[in-house]
C-alpha cells in the first residue's frame, strides 16, 4: 500500500517553511477523494498536487529534487530503482520488504522508522535544505543503479541463473 496520506501528513510539518516546494503525487485510485479532503483539511492546496497517472515517469523524476515513498510494503520497488536511475535520492520508511535490499541510509537514501511522520518530515527537510547532501545521495543512488540494476547487469545475472 502506497500510504500517500502519510506523505501528505509528513509534508504538512514542513510545507509552511518551504512554500516554494511542492509534493507531487502521480496516480489515480479509490483514495483520491480522501486524499484531496486531507490536503484541504491541512491547508496544503497550494503545496500538494495530485496528478493523473503519467507515462512520462522518467521526465517527472528528472525534474524532481528527490523521491519520497511512504509504502508499507513493496515487492521490489520499481519507483525506487527508477529514481536511482535518474540520480534522485529517496526518502522512505524502513519497511521489511523489497527496497530494504538496496536502500542504504545516508548513502543513497534517507530512511525513517515505520511510520514516524515527524522523522519522515525531517528527512525531507534535510534534502530540501541541503543541496550538497541531495547531490551526494543522488550520485550514490545512480551508482547503485548502474552497479546492480542497469539492464546489462540484470541480464548478466539472469544468464548466470539460467546457465550456472
Amino acid at each position: 500500500m502506497k500510504q500517500f496520506y502519510l506523505m501528505i501528513e509528513s509534508f504538512s510539518f514542513i510545507a509552511k517553511t518551504f512554500p516554494d516546494w511542492t509534493l507531487e503525487i502521480y496516480g489515480d485510485g479509490d483514495e483520491k477523494n480522501t486524499l484531496l479532503e486531507l490536503i484541504k483539511k491541512l491547508d496544503l492546496v497550494n503545496n500538494v498536487i495530485i496528478h493523473p497517472p503519467t507515462a512520462l515517469v522518467y521526465e517527472e523524476l528528472y525534474n524532481s529534487a528527490f523521491c519520497a515513498l511512504a509504502s508499507d510494503k513493496e515487492s521490489f520497488g520499481m519507483v525506487y530503482i527508477e529514481s536511482f536511475s535518474m540520480e534522485k535520492p529517496v526518502v522512505s520508511y524502513d519497511i521489511d520488504y523489497g527496497p530494504k535490499a538496496f536502500l542504504r541510509n545516508e548513502h543513497n537514501s534517507l530512511i525513517s522508522p515505520c511510520f514516524d511522520k515527524e522523522h519522515f518530515a525531517r528527512q525531507m527537510k534535510r534534502l530540501i535544505e541541503d543541496e550538497t547532501l541531495r547531490n551526494s545521495l543522488g550520485r550514490n543512488a545512480r551508482k547503485t543503479f548502474i552497479e546492480k540494476y542497469e539492464i546489462s547487469k540484470v541480464m548478466e545475472s539472469l544468464i548466470k541463473e539460467i546457465n550456472p
